[in-house]
């Protein structure tokens, strides 16, 4: 024996078979069939619109294609699109987007043309990727596995978000290049040097498509280590498998240095509130078993609620199932080698989502986990078909015909499930092209402006138009011949937020130029005129429970709570959740009066919520809390805003009011009165021309002179908060607020006026800015200014 033969590590690739002609039909029936299962679960994807961010992304393109490449490079040197509320490195995203433009412009068929493509390239190279990890697997088993994975993939209801949402491609394509990477790596035969280059680019563009591709040098290494190394001593069998998947480790190594130079930092993802927001209970997020229930049964709470059949079959398939798979682990018949593999996989796809972890109850977030359903659509097929991981011993055959069966049963239910789901998806886009097309018609029969309010934001988990900014890219080029963005003023939230709130000043100050309003009708897609009276000059407090009987208090939600009155003084033994006080036969101006204000005695020393709804509305109700609570016999004050709601404003009176009392063994509510905001809120002014939006922009050498009208006849003072780039108060809860804020004034109670400059907006980015009463903590709407570059 030489010296080169002793040194020379014993271990061997396992070498890819040569395939007859029968096994590659098979591949090809299977492969057919999952295409097929892509166009019956997804097929109607192509049906949809826009959506959401959508409108952001296309309109960016399009303007570098209207002049500007200098937007196209700038991703490849920085920030994705310059987004201010995200720090990440995806040029090539933006590249399939720019591909996309060039042929199909803002034909939403084609982008979503581009997604199913990219999707149905998963579900064949998933497929092509188990085959070759368990070629080593009697031919039947390897084509089972590989079905079976590849096809629960494809029918997953968590990937709805991600196909249904052409910004939701990020996981897709990344996905594609990722497993195109891993694949060619795998390869063992003819060409190899040139797979090793392709698959070494193919790495880069997922990289440079969404971060979630950093975990393939790992995967590389443990499939060469773990399954496809055959002889040699553990350590020996790492190294070669380090040497094959090295391509990916170099490229790693060169990949964060880069990222750091042109992002400044390593790890990116969201910033400002919403980044601020994921940190928030990340630990209860990773402990919540909810996730983990919805994740095995990914049913849309909205779409199946707790009647679905769907749950107790899938319950029985992962009884059964289960069954199957600890008998199997009793008689010692599965691998640890292929066990510590998908414990890899599963590691690797669930790390880089440790910020993002947490899936709602209609399944919203569930772009996060498209990676991670790649190790889960290999779990059952791994347990249930796998051979025996020893030679001894005959298997039996009915665990096998069951197994097969139960995979059936599971992909069927899953694709029923996904399809169901994906179509919310699918009415979102429909819905967002009916307020589109609603729109034009508005601009071509209005020569002014109008005012458009509740513009559909969601359809269950499904975005629609997320903000006021969204809804003026959808009226701009190249989704329109002409800018008709400026025909319409939206109360919108800036970025991300809660959609239900408007700046009262500025919508009654509009409609008081006679500016036409406007709210948007889901039920009919159609956009309905509102018709609202003039408001009084001087509206008075008006008491709601005294002994008129016109407004008489009723008990509201009656059940086992305990009504008694005495003079003003309403005692409420027992109160449950729904309970609470009715105001009916009303006929209120809602531009009169803004404030729900009454007092309340308790014994409780806790935080208490107290809500409030009107006519109709049940969903969305104004809201205090008292973080405070005083359990003496003294009352307290709690005031309810209800003009920041825009459904204040949707029916030309208020007919029925609602108090909705907090679950306590005590409570007593006196003096029930509706009040204007002039007698209790301050109202904060600015000396500046807003867009159609509401923001106020500061430039270069620019500042903002504000004006503040203080409630009579309060001589409080003032304290002036500004936020954080990119925060916004509405996003918190209250006893969280103080995160938000940046920077602090305090205004003695002579003063009317200050200005604000460049130096109190630390950078480029969106602010807010409020007015707090010192006596009362009643804010006033807050003013979000843009600092410009």
């Amino acid at each position: 024996m030489t010296v080169s033969q002793q040194t020379k590590p014993n271990t061997t690739i396992i070498q890819d078979k040569k395939l007859s002609p029968y096994a590659k039909v098979i591949d090809l029936a299977c492969i057919a069939v999952v295409l097929i299962l892509v166009a019956l679960t997804f097929g109607r994807t192509l049906e949809s619109f826009f959506i959401a961010d959508d409108f952001g992304e296309v309109s960016y393109v399009h303007e570098i294609f209207s002049g500007k490449p200098n937007l196209f490079w700038s991703n490849f040197t920085g920030n994705y699109m310059q987004i201010p509320s995200m720090s990440v490195w995806r040029p090539w995203l933006l590249a399939t987007l720019v591909f996309d433009y060039a042929v199909w412009k803002a034909n939403a068929f084609g982008y979503y043309l581009t997604n199913l493509l990219y999707y149905a390239g998963n579900s064949i190279l998933i497929y092509a990727l188990l085959r070759k990890l368990t070629a080593s697997w009697t031919p039947w088993r390897s084509h089972a596995t590989a079905f079976f994975t590849s096809a629960l993939f494809t029918v997953s209801p968590l990937h709805c978000e991600s196909v249904t949402w052409v910004v939701g491609r990020v996981d897709i394509a990344c996905c594609f290049y990722y497993l195109f990477s891993f694949l060619l790596l795998l390869n063992n035969g003819k060409f190899k040097k040139l797979s090793t280059i392709i698959a070494t680019v193919s790495f880069w563009l997922a990289l440079w498509t969404k971060e979630m591709a950093i975990g393939l040098p790992v995967m590389v290494t443990a499939a060469y280590w773990l399954l496809l190394t055959d002889e040699g001593k553990p350590i020996e069998k790492l190294k070669q498998a380090l040497i094959k998947a090295s391509p990916l480790w170099i490229s790693t190594i060169i990949y964060f240095p880069l990222r750091y130079l042109f992002l400044g930092t390593l790890t990116g993802g969201y910033t400002g509130s919403i980044g601020a927001s994921q940190f928030t209970g990340l630990v209860r997020r990773w402990l919540d078993p909810d996730t983990l229930h919805r994740i095995i049964y990914p049913l849309n709470y909205s779409l199946f609620q707790d009647n679905s059949i769907y749950a107790p079959v899938l319950s029985a398939i992962y009884f059964i199932a289960g069954a199957i798979a600890i008998s199997r682990l009793l008689n010692r018949e599965l691998s640890v080698k292929w066990a510590g593999f998908l414990f890899i996989w599963f590691a690797t796809c669930a790390v880089p989502i440790y910020q993002l972890w947490g899936l709602g109850y209609d399944l919203e977030g569930s772009r996060f986990y498209y990676f991670l359903s790649l190790p889960l659509s290999f779990a059952l097929p791994l347990l249930l078909l796998q051979p025996k991981a020893s030679a001894d011993g005959d298997e039996k055959r009915w665990p096998i015909f069951v197994s097969l069966a139960i995979l059936s049963v599971f992909t069927f239910t899953s694709s029923k499930i996904a399809y169901a789901t994906n179509m919310t998806w699918v009415h979102a886009g429909k819905e967002a092209k009916a307020v589109f097309q609603e729109s034009k018609t508005l601009a071509e029969n209005n020569t002014g402006k109008c005012i458009i309010l509740g513009l559909p934001k969601r359809n269950s988990a499904a975005h629609m138009i997320l903000n006021g900014q969204t809804y003026r890219l959808m009226l701009s080029p190249p989704f329109t011949n002409t800018d008709i963005a400026d025909q319409f003023i939206t109360f919108e939230p800036v970025m991300f937020g809660p959609a239900e709130f408007i700046n009262t000043y500025r919508f009654k100050k509009t409609i008081a130029a006679s500016t036409p309003a406007f709210v948007w009708s889901s039920k009919d897609k159609q956009f309905r005129k509102l018709t609202l009276d003039k408001p009084e000059a001087e509206a008075q407090p008006l008491q709601l429970s005294g002994s008129r009987q016109a407004n008489k208090w009723q008990p509201y939600h009656a059940g086992p709570a305990i009504y008694s009155e005495n003079g003003n003084t309403v005692s409420i033994i027992d109160p449950k959740p729904g309970d609470g006080l009715s105001f009916p036969n009303l006929e209120i101006n809602p531009l009169n009066y803004d404030f729900l204000a009454f007092e309340f005695q308790t014994k409780e020393s806790r935080p208490l919520e107290f809500k409030a709804t009107w006519n109709s509305q049940t969903d969305f109700a104004g809201q205090a809390v008292i973080t405070a609570c005083n359990s003496s016999n003294t009352y307290q004050t709690v005031y309810i805003p209800l003009s920041r709601h825009w459904r204040w404003f949707t029916n030309s009176a208020v007919t029925n009011l609602n108090l909705l009392l907090p679950s306590t063994s005590q409570i007593s509510i006196r003096n029930a009165r509706l009040i204007p905001a002039s007698t209790v809120a301050p109202e904060l002014r600015i000396d500046a021309k807003s867009d159609t939006t509401g923001v106020y922009n500061l430039g270069a050498k620019d500042k903002l002179e504000f004006t503040i009208a203080r409630p009579k006849p309060s001589k409080s003072p003032l304290t002036v908060q500004v936020g954080k780039p990119d925060f916004f108060f509405e996003n918190f809860p209250p006893d969280g607020q103080t995160t938000v804020v940046n920077q602090t004034l305090v205004l003695p109670a002579a003063q009317k006026q200050f200005s604000l400059n460049r130096s109190h907006f630390e950078k480029t980015g969106f602010y807010q800015v409020r007015a707090i009463m010192q006596d009362t903590n009643i804010s006033s709407d807050p003013i979000t200014v843009q600092r410009l570059p």
